[in-house]
This record gives structure tokens, sequence and C-alpha cells, in this order.
């Protein structure tokens, strides 16, 4: 399956949830966990993760398996932060 994200201009498309029948997909194949990994992890994987754990999914984010930005310096190390605090696991 593919989920096309980022297609319209009208937003960020940063997350895999946004604006995509993703969730929908998911539920319909009784998936509980949800795997993160891809560029960004300050931006898309961020993004996306917290919209899965929003809508109530376990998450993992794979650390390896990501690099940051880094717009600003310490960028990716506040994300894993923010990924932490909104219980997202974060594996190294």
């Amino acid at each position: 399956m593919i989920v096309d994200k980022g297609m319209s201009s009208e937003t960020d498309g940063y997350s895999g949830f946004e604006g995509t029948d993703l969730e929908h997909l998911l539920r319909e194949r009784e998936v509980d966990v949800v795997h993160v990994a891809g560029l960004a992890l300050d931006y898309c994987v961020k993004a996306t993760a917290l919209d899965a754990r929003r809508a109530g999914f376990d998450v993992v984010v794979h650390r390896a398996a990501t690099r940051p930005v880094e717009v600003q310096q310490g960028d990716g190390e506040r994300a894993v932060v923010e990924l932490r605090a909104a219980g997202v696991t974060v594996t190294d």
C-alpha cells in the first residue's frame, strides 16, 4: 500500500496522517503499533509520530533510521524530547 502525503500546496504535509487515509487503512488492518523512520526527524517523522499518538496508536520512532534537518542546532534533540513527552518510544 502506498500513501502519498504533502500533495496540497495549502498545507505543509509533514504528517503521513495529514490529508490521507492512513489512519483508516491502519485501523482496517487492526494495527496497534506504528513504527516511524525517514526524513526528517524534526519535521515529517515528528509530525507523523505525534499524529499517530493523537489517533491512539502506540508509536516507535527508530532514531538510527532518521536524521534531523537541524535548521537550528538542537532541533533533533528537541524533537526527541517532545516525542517522548507525548508517549512515543524513541529507540536508538
